[in-house]
């Protein structure tokens, strides 16, 4: 096994991983639902090829049925969504980002090997757009 990066994760995520030999398993988002599958893939750092976190592989019959509720009801209610509504939502999504801008800079930096201006910079044009 390899060796492994302690990553710092907020306590407002708490709810979407769990530490299993001191690595993160964080669960996978499907239909509004956090899910832990039964199989996991790594995550490992392009800086040194450390284990960074696990992310749950989600089970095939939560993605079927996460596609068939996307298409019996999901597609319905984003088309009639209204416009003030579907910003209100991206707003608060670059709220949220901006409350995390130096979790998400840190997981650009270790995840994607970049320089800590560049992940900093990559995540305000984010927030900005």
């Amino acid at each position: 096994m390899s060796s492994s990066v302690k990553l710092s994760i907020s306590p407002d995520f708490k709810d979407i991983y769990l530490l299993a030999d001191e690595v993160p398993v964080f669960k996978t988002f499907l239909s509004g639902k956090w899910f832990l599958g039964s199989e996991t893939f790594d995550v490992k750092t392009p800086i040194d090829g450390s284990l960074i976190a696990r992310v749950s592989k989600p089970d095939w019959f939560l993605v079927e049925d996460s596609l068939r509720m996307m298409r019996e009801v999901g597609r319905w209610r984003v088309r009639d969504l209204p416009g003030d509504k579907r910003l209100e939502i991206i707003f608060k999504t670059a709220d949220l980002l901006e409350s995390r801008l130096e979790d998400f800079t840190e997981v650009l930096v270790l995840n994607a090997g970049k320089l800590r201006s560049q992940a900093k910079g990559e995540v305000t044009a984010s927030i900005e757009r």
